[in-house]
């Protein structure tokens, strides 16, 4: 925009006031002068180049650059000349930038601004300018430069200039950070103020783009060898700015563990195992013991690994190296070896035997850790059937029989690396055994009794012994008779037995039994009378008799009427009558022989549900839940109210009336009834249970995982968070991120079935309030990993939750070193405790549901 300056020639009227003292600098005067400001003003457009106002006493304002405020006459000669500049564009570096005003024959000059800067003295032509934010934001500003005239006559002029502000480019490439070499790196730059970007980088990786704000960087062979890399952000300059400005960031390279145990070793009792591991790019080693062993140093990799006793009496335990990688890399390195642990042999041959010269000796040994076994006959002339097993049998000899005595010894070899052998023996006699038979079995008829014809030999004494409560007629005779008695009869016969007590020096008795058998005449029984169905099953006691038939007074059939236990189908007259009489006959078995019958009446009923009330419900803690399920029946109704499947004790009556309901009364409820005929279930009403609460979730210094099992009232994040706020870093999922002092939020709302990564400034407890809905919500696990919130209001066994689910092979601390290895038995990691979240890992290849258990408070 052109401008004009008007050169004022007046004659100051004499005022009354104190000159001020100004700087010569700006007092020129003088012919140079005027060509000095001719010069700095020829780019300005001058209309014209200087005019000459005369000013009379009239009181009125006479306008050109500047204003008069006091009528007056001018005095020949005198002028007031003033310029502000030019219009311009500057690029602010810093916090102000210069001004340069020019100005003849004045009193006093003054500047100012329409903006919300200052300058640093502005009673000087010559200064400097510091924006405000209204400025820098609007992009400009405009500077007034106001002059007064000497005395003796006040006068004012204004000149202005319009300032349009460009900001220094301004950028920032992030914090220094850390990669592991399976990844690639999500880059967040920030920059303002500028006309390009470029990343560029010290290794060897690449940009997907270099002139985003946000790239990925792909690390290189070079970045991998060296550990690190510098990723540098430059923002180029916006004119008239002429310098770009550049900030880097470092970002380390980290390679996943590796390790190696070695392979697999055998130890003798008594020693221990030198271990030589190796491991690289670890942040800590952790050794493992599948048994009760200890490390001299569980987080070396060489330690000396000293077996215990459960290891010893196993023979065997797994060792087992983990290797916890750098963060941010999440993949642990595991070797594993087997050690076998080899014992000195320990043999027993077993006790002292005497046995009968016609006998094999079964030899029962015990051995343990040994190689080969060796079974000797010392002072015997027999065999073994094999002299390298643990249990051979021995045969002996002529020379045994004759002597009636031997050795037996056994030999126990050890298992390398262990040298000790083992040896026991025990000593073997002969001597002739009894022989006995008791005679054939016999079957008697009720009433009868039955004589015995025994034999015997090679036997000191015989004795006659029944099972039963008849007497013999002779127990010390093998010629006898025996009558049984009423437990005999009852029990359908009994089993007598001849015992022949041994020729010392053997010890033991030789007995034979026969079965004595009782045919008792036949006893039926119908059944009770009773109220049925249609269709019913007819059941009927019987002794003493395999031939039956049912008949009928109506005119119903059976399924099979020689059965004792049958169907009966009600005949249309059965019905009608709603009554019928079945009669069972029966034929009593040989030798004894007789026909007996028994009836019962059976009365038929058909039930009906009178009302209900199954409603699905929604209640709170302490209110009534009331359900109501009725039949009618002649026969007696039993009903029985169940809850998740499982009986409800104490509740057999039509109404389920629940004062004061809480947690444990959640869940689908259902009643089934019986009337002995019929049996009937309720349709399935679920109910949930909410119960106010609170949970108090611990927050680290640093990073945590948390969760919360409650329902908000309200869910908004700012809300939920509000307690720790202040403190709050950032806090992320695998569905966004909320990170404050960035300004980036992609979720708004609180889940109580998610876990949150979180990191803070200070430890605090975050208390949420709000509802506990029971029952509890599954929770989700997608394939691969993931974030487990405990939707729990008790710590859970991790060993219960994941039982019944093997794809879910690894639990971890976030954050921790505890982890539950399902698949090698590591259990680091026990229980899993409210208000806390966890990584676990699901290698199967679709989405898996976990349901907490409820708890018993």
């Amino acid at each position: 925009m052109k401008k004009q300056i008007i050169l004022v020639t007046l004659i100051c009227v004499s005022l009354i006031m104190k000159p001020l003292f100004l700087n010569a600098a700006y007092s020129p005067s003088g012919n140079a002068l005027k060509s000095n400001i001719a010069a700095q003003i020829e780019t300005k457009t001058l209309i014209p180049s200087q005019v000459t106002f005369s000013f009379k006493n009239t009181g009125k304002m006479y306008r050109g650059d500047g204003y008069r405020d006091h009528a007056g006459d001018l005095r020949d000669g005198d002028s007031l000349i003033l310029f502000a500049g030019n219009d311009t564009t500057i690029c602010l570096a810093g916090l102000s930038f210069p001004v340069s005003g020019y100005a003849e024959n004045f009193y006093y000059t003054s500047w100012a601004s329409t903006g919300d800067g200052f300058f640093y003295n502005n009673s000087q032509l010559s200064t400097s300018y510091v924006p405000g934010f209204d400025d820098i934001a609007n992009g400009r500003v405009q500077l007034y430069l106001v002059g007064i005239c000497p005395q003796p006559d006040y006068f004012r002029m204004v000149d202005s200039i319009n300032v349009f502000i460009v900001k220094a480019p301004q950028c920032f490439a992030g914090i220094d950070a850390s990669v592991c070499s399976e990844n690639n790196f999500q880059l967040y730059g920030e920059a303002n103020s500028y006309s390009e970007l470029l990343w560029s980088g010290s290794g060897d990786g690449t940009f997907d783009f270099t002139n985003s704000l946000n790239p990925s960087y792909f690390h290189g062979p070079l970045d991998l060898s060296l550990g690190e890399v510098s990723l540098t952000l430059t923002a180029f300059e916006i004119s008239p700015c002429t310098m770009p400005t550049s900030n880097t960031m470092t970002l380390s390279v980290l390679r996943s563990p590796e390790v190696s145990i070695g392979n697999d070793t055998i130890l003798c009792e008594g020693s221990e195992l030198q271990l030589n591991a190796w491991a690289s790019d670890y942040d800590e080693l952790f050794w493992i013991s599948g048994g009760d062993g200890i490390f001299s140093n569980s987080s070396v990799p060489d330690p000396v690994y000293y077996p215990g006793n459960e290891d010893i009496e196993s023979g065997i335990t797994e060792l087992l190296l983990i290797a916890i990688p750098e963060l941010p890399c999440d993949v642990f390195a595991t070797a594993q070896m087997q050690l076998t642990i080899n014992k000195n042999p320990l043999v027993y041959a077993g006790a002292n035997r005497t046995i009968c010269v016609d006998q094999n000796v079964p030899c029962d040994a015990t051995a343990e850790n040994y190689s080969t076994l060796h079974w000797v006959a010392l002072g015997g002339d027999g065999y073994f059937d094999d002299p390298h097993a643990l249990s051979p049998v021995y045969f002996p000899g002529g020379h045994e029989k004759n002597t009636g005595i031997a050795f037996i010894l056994l030999l126990a070899e050890p298992i390398n690396p262990c040298l000790n052998q083992g040896n026991s023996s025990f000593q073997l006699k002969l001597v002739k055994k009894p022989t006995v038979f008791a005679g054939d079995d016999n079957t008697i008829c009720e009433g009868d009794s039955v004589q015995l014809s025994g034999d015997a030999g090679y036997f000191e004494s015989v004795t006659w012994e029944s099972f039963g409560d008849g007497y013999f007629l002779e127990t010390g005779s093998l010629e006898t008779n025996y009558y049984p008695g009423t437990a005999d009869t009852e029990n359908g016969g009994t089993i007598i037995t001849l015992i022949a007590n041994p020729l010392s020096p053997c010890v033991a008795f030789i007995a034979d039994s026969a079965d004595i058998t009782i045919i008792k005449s036949a006893v039926i029984d119908a059944g009770p009378d009773a109220i049925v169905c249609n269709e019913v099953p007819v059941e009927a006691a019987s002794l003493n008799s395999s031939a039956f038939f049912w008949i009928t007074s109506g005119d119903g059939s059976f399924l099979n009427p020689e059965d004792l236990n049958t169907i009966y189908y009600a005949g249309q007259q059965d019905i009608q009558n709603l009554e019928v009489e079945l009669t069972l006959l029966a034929l009593s078995d040989a030798p004894c022989f007789q026909m007996v019958a028994d009836s019962k009446i059976l009365y038929f009923d058909f039930p009906s549900v009178v009302s209900y009330n199954m409603e699905d419900q929604e209640i709170f803690t302490g209110e009534t839940l009331n359900l109501y399920f009725e039949v009618s029946s002649m026969l007696g109704i039993t009903y029985q109210w169940f809850n998740n499947g499982l009986p409800i004790q104490n509740s057999n009556m039509p109404g389920l009336l629940i004062d004061d309901a809480g947690p444990l009364q959640a869940g689908k409820y259902h009643c089934l009834y019986s009337n002995g005929c019929y049996e009937y279930s309720s349709d399935t009403a679920s109910v949930v249970v909410y119960d106010p609460s609170a949970q108090v979730v611990g927050i680290n210094d640093g990073w945590s995982a948390i969760s919360s099992f409650i329902l908000p009232e309200n869910t908004n994040l700012d809300v939920v968070l509000n307690p720790i706020i202040d403190q709050m870093v950032i806090m992320f999922n695998e569905n966004g991120v909320y990170w404050p002092g960035q300004d980036v939020q992609t979720f708004y709302t609180w889940n109580s079935g998610t876990g949150y990564v979180m990191k803070t400034t200070d430890s605090n407890n975050l208390v949420i309030q709000g509802l506990v809905k029971y029952p509890m919500d599954p929770v989700q696990l997608p394939q691969g990993w993931s974030i487990l919130p405990v939707n729990s209001t008790c710590p859970v066994m991790v060993s219960a939750l994941f039982a019944e689910n093997p794809s879910i092979i690894i639990i971890k601390e976030i954050g921790g070193t505890k982890l539950a290895w399902l698949e090698k038995g590591i259990f680091s990691l026990e229980k899993l405790y409210p208000g806390k979240a966890y990584e676990v890992f699901n290698a199967s290849g679709t989405e898996i549901s976990i349901t907490f258990p409820g708890c018993e408070d």
